[in-house]
């Protein structure tokens, strides 16, 4: 019976034989490229449930907007009183005395 130590385990990842990074690269490359052919044919399959009118989870309750009248008049006036408040400016509605001249 042999015994599990992590000191086998570090030698066996760190062996002796020749590394190859070529073969490394093309080990990485083949598992990026099997997982985009996975990510892509996930989005095609959702894609075509949602197209055909199927939901992709449990569906919610539709939110009922509401409409307050109270905080668009309170908007409402504070907008009017700006726009008053700019026309004092534009149409000489203040005075201002230069100390300069």
């Amino acid at each position: 019976m042999t015994s599990f130590s992590f000191r086998s385990l570090s030698s066996r990842l760190h062996s002796t034989t020749q590394h190859d990074p070529v073969r490394d690269w093309l080990y990485m490359l083949a598992a990026f490229a099997i997982l985009l052919v996975g990510i892509i044919g996930w989005d095609i399959w959702m894609f075509g449930r949602i197209e055909a009118g199927e939901m992709s989870g449990e569906p919610t309750a539709a939110a009922v907007p509401t409409f307050n009248r109270a905080a668009f008049d309170s908007v409402h006036t504070t907008i009017v009183s700006r726009k008053a408040e700019q026309q004092k400016y534009i149409d000489g509605g203040y005075h201002y005395s230069d100390p300069s001249q």
